[in-house]
């Protein structure tokens, strides 16, 4: 009897998850994972620091004071402070809402035009897809950084231009992934039968080949905010993005190299900043790609 009970239970419990939305099932799957949840939690608090930064910094981020290097723990400056005296704490606060900024932007843009050129270029096919592919293997012959930083010299250096030069590295790489995810569904049978009945191209590719393709999508969406924060920290170490006298980690990185060895702090808290922000991002990532397709599980 208790047997069969546990068993009666086991089936309830299994129904009840079935009849789950698929979104839900899977954020309590990530948030069940340790590792989801900490890097979660460390980005839900790098979130939380950067909307309320305004209100509860300590200082002006811009605000320069006579007392230059001031040690961090001395005079109400926790983290220190740098060359002309602004406080350290106070501008990697406000460091994280240009990194925020920078990632929704270039995730967000970047993944809705990869979206659209893969689904296009995949379900297109032919000569089409050949044209698209080439444009987007000429593009990626570029390493990334290097190609940031071509754009940017030449439409000229800022946050702005940061983005839209991150989101088309974004844009062409998550492109061939999708095409690939599009070119996989588009062979199964029930395409075919759509087509059979008269569906438009346009239906087709919109009601039947995109809902099989989010999950590449939202995968690529978790993964990509810790790349284009890395990307937009390496601009800003170059003078090409964030330009003084806003508050960027890869900018304040870049001036506390020059005083590494007297103030070490300068570089050191920036540095754990970026370092610590895309970790978080990338292990989340990880884990929403093992969650939505556990076929990928250790791949990377």
């Amino acid at each position: 009897m208790a047997s069969a009970a546990r068993v009666e239970d086991t089936t309830f419990s299994d129904l009840a998850a079935r009849q789950r939305h698929p979104a839900v099932d899977a954020t309590i799957k990530i948030v069940k994972s340790p590792v989801g949840a900490g890097s979660g939690v460390v980005i839900l608090i790098l979130i939380a620091v950067a909307l309320s930064a305004p209100y509860v910094s300590p200082f002006d981020p811009q605000a320069i004071s006579r007392d230059k290097f001031v040690a961090p723990g001395v005079e109400g400056h926790w983290l220190g402070s740098d060359g002309i005296g602004r406080d350290i704490l106070t501008r990697i606060m406000y460091g994280a809402r240009i990194s925020l900024y920078v990632g929704f932007l270039t995730v967000g843009f970047g993944t809705l035009a990869g979206a659209v050129i893969g689904l296009f270029s995949g379900f297109a096919g032919g000569w089409i897809d050949l044209v698209i592919q080439r444009v987007v293997d000429a593009i990626q012959s570029f390493p990334a950084i290097l190609l940031a930083m071509a754009i940017v010299s030449v439409i000229g250096p800022s946050t702005t231009n940061g983005v839209l030069a991150i989101a088309l590295i974004v844009a062409v790489n998550n492109s061939r992934v999708i095409r690939g995810a599009v070119l996989s569904v588009k062979e199964n049978t029930y395409i075919e039968a759509a087509r059979s009945i008269g569906a438009s191209p346009l239906r087709v590719m919109m009601q039947h080949i995109l809902p099989n393709v989010v999950a590449p999508i939202l995968i690529l969406v978790s993964a990509g905010f810790g790349s284009a924060i890395l990307i937009e920290g390496a601009l800003s170490f170059l003078g090409l993005a964030t330009q003084p006298p806003d508050a960027s980690w890869g900018l304040m990185l870049s001036r506390g190299r020059e005083s590494i060895e007297t103030s070490p702090w300068l570089a050191l808290f920036p540095g754990l900043a970026i370092a610590v922000t895309v970790l978080s991002f990338n292990l989340l990532g990880d884990v929403v790609r093992d969650v939505l397709d556990p076929r990928l599980r250790g791949s990377r």
